[in-house]
């Protein structure tokens, strides 16, 4: 026979329990406990690649996309971090390095590269590039990324 308990002693011994539904059979509960405990280290890799990088959630099943959707992720993730240590080396304060990292990404999508071609000479000039976007580039030591360069001629295919 059982005993009824009072609700607050019956929800006391419940707390700290949960149950998890595995859809793998093969897996021991043990195993099932490790890769639920594992998954909130890998979630929050993804929220923080894309809070860096603003993408939506995407739902995969196949194996290949979510390959493929967590290549771009990491190469995403590794731009941005690469971005973050080159302001730092360049002497961008750690608190400033979020904000400046920020302005600089926005400034730069405004900018368009186009080939000019006069005659035989070719060109590659980019648009809409302002001063602040130089100066912001000068800690990263890459202020000559955005110069105006002549092209090499392109060999004739016979």
């Amino acid at each position: 026979m059982a005993v009824l308990q009072p609700a607050p002693i019956e929800a006391a011994r419940q707390d700290g329990k949960y149950a998890l539904l595995c859809t793998d059979p093969r897996l021991s509960a043990r195993e099932v406990v490790e890769q639920y405990l594992g998954k909130g280290f890998v979630e929050k890799g993804f929220r923080t690649w894309k809070s860096g990088i603003e993408e939506e959630p995407d739902r995969h099943r196949h194996r290949r996309r979510v390959r493929a959707y967590l290549i771009v992720c990491n190469l995403a993730c590794r731009l941005e971090m690469a971005l973050r240590w080159r302001l730092l080396k360049g002497r961008v304060k750690l608190p400033d390095v979020g904000a400046y990292q920020e302005r600089l990404l926005e400034d730069l999508s405004r900018v368009e590269r186009a080939e000019v071609r006069i005659g035989a000479q070719s060109r590659t000039r980019c648009l809409n590039v302002t001063g602040h976007i130089q100066d912001a580039l000068r800690p990263l030591k890459t202020a000559q990324l955005l110069e105006e360069k002549p092209r090499e001629p392109t060999p004739a295919i016979v």
